[in-house]
């Protein structure tokens, strides 16, 4: 009796990403854009199973299992959308605004990434006035410039190597610029409350 060929797929190299017990891998990401929380997935080696076509090994996302994990990191992150522009002076609010910090508190992992978006409508802003202080301590130079299509400005403070603590943290930011529709320099002054978890 005849059998019918059995469908056998190409044969698979070892992935670069696959981790020998006892051994560790190391990788680098270098992005335009700064750090903040990106998703991860971690699982346990195991072959991919054949695809439809047009499919990936990409897509694959691996379920919590006891295999696998999914989990939070530090990845490049592109910051978009400003939450809150403080909401104590109208007349110069729009000089900066909190782009991952809620008016009425937000609850932070450590390390934290704090983003900021200078001239929110367009205003005339003087970015060299700005400074922060972070419980009571000045933390200007830990702000650092990001790409034109993000935040204007990103710190990354962690616990333990910053005035960063578990639980409450103080911000507070100044920046200089015009009242729009004068000549008038002005400062906006926001203080910005968030818990941090470690």
């Amino acid at each position: 009796m005849a059998s019918s060929p059995r469908a056998v797929g190409p044969t698979r190299l070892p992935s670069a990403a696959q981790i020998p017990p006892g051994r560790s891998l190391r990788f680098e990401i270098t992005s335009a854009y700064p750090p903040g929380p990106a998703r991860s997935y971690v699982q346990g080696f195991a072959p991919v199973p054949w695809l439809p076509s047009g499919w990936s090994e990409r897509t694959v996302v691996p379920h919590d299992s006891t295999n696998a994990q999914r989990g939070w990191t530090v990845g490049p992150a592109r910051w978009t959308q400003v939450v809150t522009d403080g909401n104590r002076r109208p007349a110069v609010d729009g000089f900066l605004g909190f782009m991952n910090l809620l008016e009425t508190g937000s609850v932070l992992p450590s390390p934290t990434p704090i983003a900021l978006k200078l001239s929110v409508a367009g205003e005339t802003v003087f970015a060299e006035t700005f400074s922060a202080t972070l419980n009571g301590v000045d933390v200007t130079a830990a702000f650092h410039p990001g790409p034109a299509d993000g935040a204007s400005l990103v710190a990354y403070l962690a616990v333990g190597s910053s005035p960063l603590v578990a639980g409450k943290n103080v911000l507070i930011t100044r920046v200089e610029g015009l009242v729009p529709g004068t000549d008038r320099r002005a400062t906006d002054t926001d203080r910005m409350v968030f818990e941090v978890q470690p």
